[in-house]
């Protein structure tokens, strides 16, 4: 019983890396178009990083849970893109009060 839990970890944990990974991929290629063609794109928020990230923990890995933060902060549509939303936010909110 615990062979097949363990494949099912695999299966299940690998699956969600490798499709979190793809999305966070495909984030940092849109921002990269977005910057060199200076026009406008969507991202996918928290997906490839949420992911990619319950994927190292799902995995039977010892000590992998301790880097399950990094899809987090590498993948452009998690912390860095809600980090700059906000900050944008607050620099709009100081423009529009002068």
């Amino acid at each position: 019983m615990n062979e097949i839990i363990e494949i099912i970890r695999w299966i299940l944990g690998g699956a969600a890396v490798v499709f979190g990974a793809f999305v966070s991929v495909g984030n940092w290629i849109t921002l990269i178009g977005v910057l060199v063609t200076k026009g406008s794109s969507s991202f996918v928020p928290l997906v490839g990083g949420v992911l990619a990230a319950i994927g190292l923990l799902i995995l039977p890995i010892d000590c992998i849970w301790k880097w399950a933060w990094v899809p987090l902060v590498t993948d452009f549509g998690t912390i860095p893109l809600w980090t700059w939303a906000g900050i944008a936010s607050l620099f709009n909110k100081a423009n529009q009060s002068n």
